[in-house]
């Protein structure tokens, strides 16, 4: 980003920056192709699907910014090429060099979720987090909801106390005691 003068300055660091992107795409293609590696007995099987779901999941939520899901994602990738380099060595052409390709996509995707815009990023993303549940609290000191509309709120609530306790099988407060 530049400024008329051609001068470089700072980006904002709540914007995701594209390494962040890169990482959460890379680390998608790679923990599945080591996952092909362990397709053996049907025990190791279950355990890597599981294993690569979990560290699917995770990359996502990193990606949005989330700390604990970047560390996660990093444990998950290291348990997934653990058990399939155990089940690679069986047969080293095909095992090994699957193995290979996964780690070469997946270890630097990895690594660029701890680059210093990534850590700028999570930084900003979890400060809004902190921030956003007081902004809530006083909005509803205030008596009003945050950014709702008041109209929606009043047909939500209808519908919540009229149909939704005929659903119950209950009168509701409207209409007296249960029948």
């Amino acid at each position: 980003m530049h400024t008329e003068e051609g001068r470089r300055t700072t980006a904002d660091p709540a914007r995701r920056p594209r390494s962040v992107t890169v990482a959460v795409v890379l680390i998608v293609l790679g923990a599945p192709t080591a996952a092909t590696t362990a397709a053996g007995p049907g025990q190791a099987g279950q355990l890597m699907v599981l294993l690569v779901v979990a560290c699917l999941w995770c990359a996502v939520r990193a990606g949005r910014g989330r700390r604990t899901a970047r560390t996660a994602v990093v444990c998950l990738l290291a348990a997934v090429f653990v058990l399939a380099a155990a089940f690679a060595f069986d047969d080293p052409l095909y095992g090994g060099a699957t193995l290979l390709l996964a780690l070469a996509l997946a270890g630097p995707g990895a690594a660029l979720l701890y680059r210093p815009a990534a850590r700028a990023y999570v930084r900003a993303r979890s400060e809004g987090r902190r921030r956003e549940p007081h902004a809530r609290r006083a909005a509803v000191r205030a008596g009003r909801a945050a950014g709702a509309d008041p109209v929606a709120v009043a047909v939500g609530n209808a519908s919540l106390l009229g149909v939704g306790y005929l659903l119950l099988g209950r009168r509701g407060a409207f209409w007296g005691p249960r029948w």
